[in-house]
């Protein structure tokens, strides 16, 4: 009985830890990016994706926000970092470029790398269609935190709770 008790208190143990470590640490945020279009028909034809200027597209997402702190970062897509970009309801993923990234410096976008070859170029903060769209990203991003699962705040009071029942038994 004495090693099942210690076994759930060092692990209830761990999971504050941990819980109470993730402020201090960088944590996941949702992120929009809009780009508003300048030129939607360069040459007097409709684009691929029939923006006109002053629409906007939206990029969104989530990443680490260490790299909202200052100094220059980049934000490399996948393993955790989300990124799409909705088009004029054409949706572009980072599965559709596997080099797909963000640069920061001191918090502010000064590059937003993405490509789908003949349809979609995104490169420092402008984007187009390869000819007959022009358009420019805000430098501002908005971001929101990721919520903590409740599962995990669930799981967290339930090992303390078994704490509790096991030393109330003895």
């Amino acid at each position: 009985m004495i090693k099942i008790e210690k076994i759930l208190s060092v692990t209830a143990w761990v999971f504050i830890m941990l819980l109470s470590m993730s402020s201090a640490k960088a944590a996941l945020v949702n992120f929009e990016i809009q780009g508003t279009v300048i030129a939607g028909d360069e040459f007097g034809d409709p684009n691929a994706f029939n923006l006109s200027s002053g629409e906007t597209i939206i990029a969104s997402g989530i990443f680490d926000d260490s790299v909202l702190s200052a100094g220059m970062h980049d934000v490399f897509f996948g393993s955790g970092n989300v990124l799409s970009i909705d088009v004029n309801g054409t949706i572009f993923t980072h599965a559709d470029d596997a080099a797909a990234s963000l640069s920061f410096t001191d918090g502010v976008l000064t590059d937003f790398d993405f490509m789908v070859a003949g349809s979609f170029n995104s490169n420092f903060t402008q984007f187009d269609d390869f000819g007959l769209m022009f358009g420019e990203w805000n430098a501002v991003v908005a971001t929101s935190p990721v919520p903590v699962p409740a599962a995990a705040w669930l799981f967290g009071s339930g090992l303390i709770a078994l704490v509790g029942f096991v030393r109330r038994k003895k």
